[in-house]
């Protein structure tokens, strides 16, 4: 997924990464400093996503290897079709979404359990260009584990998208003071 997914952004205040093995898709946040460098610049989300889903990607890679069983990841990456969408989202009203991540909590040591075709995979990706956190989640639906209070956020972030995408609306006029 890196090959695939890779982001060209550089300077960045944060980046946030979501991961959907049930989609094959990416969700990036990027928040930007204002200068001098410091919290309270614009926010972006880009979409990553394949053309046909996880079964498409499948099918490629199973004829890339029936055609040369030597074939590299990255000869892979460059045939896949990867759709990128570029959107402006409401810094804060991602922060608050963000904000909502502080009730997770995740220990070092994780549970630990066998699935088996039994569960989605998350991916979940935090940088702040200095310090990073990077968590794998296969769980089987339903278990009541911290990651999967991660998972859950996440799903609950990519369902939302919408909401974050939305411009404000104008304030209305009775809403509009004015000073005389």
């Amino acid at each position: 997924m890196d090959l695939l997914f890779s982001t060209d952004v550089k300077t960045y205040m944060t980046k946030l990464t979501l991961r959907f093995g049930d989609t094959c898709a990416q969700l990036v946040v990027f928040t930007y400093p204002v200068w001098p460098v410091r919290p309270g610049g614009s926010a972006e989300l880009v979409r990553y996503s394949l053309p046909g889903g996880c079964g498409a990607f499948t099918e490629l890679v199973e004829q890339m290897l029936a055609q040369n069983p030597k074939v590299t990841d990255e000869e892979i990456a460059a045939k896949a079709k990867v759709e990128v969408t570029r959107s402006p989202i409401d810094p804060e009203a991602f922060y608050r979404v963000r904000d909502r991540l502080k009730a997770v909590r995740i220990s070092p040591v994780l549970h630990s359990f066998v699935s088996c075709d039994g569960g989605a995979e998350h991916e979940y990706l935090y940088d702040t260009s200095g310090e990073s956190v990077h968590y794998v989640i296969s769980s089987p639906p339903l278990r009541k584990t911290p990651e999967d209070n991660l998972a859950r956020w996440m799903d609950v972030f990519r369902a939302n998208l919408p909401k974050l995408l939305a411009r404000p609306s104008p304030p209305k006029p009775s809403e509009v003071a004015t000073s005389r």
